[in-house]
């Protein structure tokens, strides 16, 4: 599988890849990309949309755990399993919704969500940056073990 998006043209994009997943972004203004891949993620300002996917199986796993122990409750034996794998704190992961997030499940594998503005949720979890827009988007785990397809607007 193959991630795209669709943006008006004259919109400007950044992908990338790795062993945990690969993402693509979309925003009208130029993405900086000086910040990417170190630890001080300044995030990309909207309007902006994002897709990315997560591998279960590989580093992607703390992602995928971290975003079914928020949102994907029949999924729990995978995060206890990530905890076990790698001798984690039990409280490594948060279980249970962010508290500003509206949710409207679609299966026990996919939920769409809305992320207020200004708020921590879905919409801001990966590379949004908190603004003065709400981000709307839909999580969707897919096979087994479960990657993660996250895309957020």
């Amino acid at each position: 599988m193959r991630a795209s998006l669709l943006a008006p043209r004259g919109w400007y994009c950044f992908g990338s890849y790795g062993s945990g997943g690969d993402a693509l972004f979309v925003s009208p203004q130029p993405i900086d990309t000086t910040n990417t891949f170190s630890s001080v993620r300044r995030g990309i300002a909207g309007p902006a949309i994002a897709i990315s996917r997560r591998f279960g199986d590989t580093s992607g796993r703390f992602d995928v755990a971290e975003i079914i122990a928020r949102v994907f409750p029949t999924y729990r034996a995978f995060v206890t399993g990530v905890i076990e794998m790698f001798d984690l704190p039990a409280g490594s992961f948060t279980f249970g919704p962010y508290p500003e997030d509206k949710r409207a499940y679609k299966s026990n594998t996919v939920v769409e969500y809305s992320t207020p503005a200004q708020a921590d949720g879905l919409g801001t979890y990966s590379w949004l940056k908190k603004d003065a827009s709400p981000s709307d988007g839909v999580a969707i785990l897919i096979g087994q073990p479960p990657d993660l397809l996250l895309l957020s607007g």
